[in-house]
This record gives C-alpha cells, structure tokens and sequence, in this order.
C-alpha cells in the first residue's frame, strides 16, 4: 500500500510520511485534508470508505492546525542517511557503492580529534579508506568531489521520490531533483 506525504498547516511545510491509513483517520476526524489523491488505489475497506466517505486514497494531506517543530530536528547519522546525502558514490573517486562495499570516512581522523559529525564524514569506498588512513585527505595526496555538509530534513524523502508514482510529490520538494 502507498504512503501519504503530510504537510504542516500554513506554509505546507513537508512533515512526515505517513500510513494511509492514519491519514484516512485523520481526514475521518478532521485534523487534515487531502490535497491530492492516488487515482489508482482505491480503498477496498466499507467501513473506511463510509466513515471516511472519500473513495480513494489520499497522497498528500495538510494539517488544519500549525505544528512548531523543534529547531534540532536534525537527520540521524546513519550508513542509510550518508548514502542519501552523498548519492551512493565514493567521495574520493566516483564509484557507485552499496551497503555491501560502502565505508564511512572520517576526513579528519578520530585518533587525531576529529569527530562523528556530518560535516567530518563521507562515503568511501574500502580502498579508498584503506588508502587515505590516518591522514587528511591533503595529506593523502586525495581531493574530496564535495564538501560534508550536514542535510535536510527533506533528504530523508528522496527515497519516496525515487519510486515509481510518487512523482506527484515532487512539487512538495522543490529543492530536490530526482533521476530515475
């Protein structure tokens, strides 16, 4: 089943990703409303299509009320997030990489005071990791092909929108581009 994108009230603000399930819920009790519908998935449940009285699932729903998020809401640091952020490619030499073959690099080394943040890691491949090892990438004689920069809130849907059919979020995520 598909998922709903849920957009905060006012500014349309992208949220979260949510069943559609609990989105049907949350129209049913009206704390939300549909703005657009997948055209292809009807829902088979009576007792959703009465209480709910739409005959399709939502694909993106708006708050009525305005939810404030805490500043702080950052992305975890995880192998998942970095792959996202860095576009699966080894930062040193170019090579598309998987889970299986993937290495998070420190740029500056933890044994010489650098830290697990952000902006001190990049996917490397095992040989470049291997290559570059207790030094800088100066030092290594590498060049990084971007600088570490902590990402967005939004990166964590770029996984929806890679799918196929979930292009109509795409106008949610301006500043993001997607390549199927």
């Amino acid at each position: 089943m598909r998922e709903v994108l849920l957009l905060n009230a006012g500014g349309g603000e992208v949220l979260n990703v949510i069943p559609w399930t609990r989105a049907v819920n949350l129209v049913v009790k009206e704390r939300v409303s549909a703005l657009e519908w997948w055209d292809d998935e009807e829902i088979t449940s009576d007792a959703f299509r009465v209480a709910a009285g739409i005959d399709y699932m939502p694909s993106v729903c708006v708050l009525h009320r305005y939810v404030t998020l805490p500043f702080d809401k950052r992305m975890p640091l995880k192998r998942v997030n970095l792959m996202m952020r860095d576009g699966s490619e080894c930062q040193y030499c170019g090579i598309t990489l998987n889970r299986a073959i993937s290495t998070i690099d420190h740029v500056l080394p933890r044994s010489r005071g650098g830290q697990h943040v952000w902006r001190n890691v990049v996917l490397a491949c095992k040989r470049c990791n291997n290559l570059k090892a207790d030094r800088t990438p100066e030092e290594a004689g590498m060049n990084l092909r971007s600088r570490p920069v902590t990402p967005t809130r939004e990166l964590l849907f770029h996984r929806f929108l890679s799918r196929p059919g979930y292009e109509v979020w795409q106008p949610y995520f301006p500043s993001l581009r997607v390549e199927n």
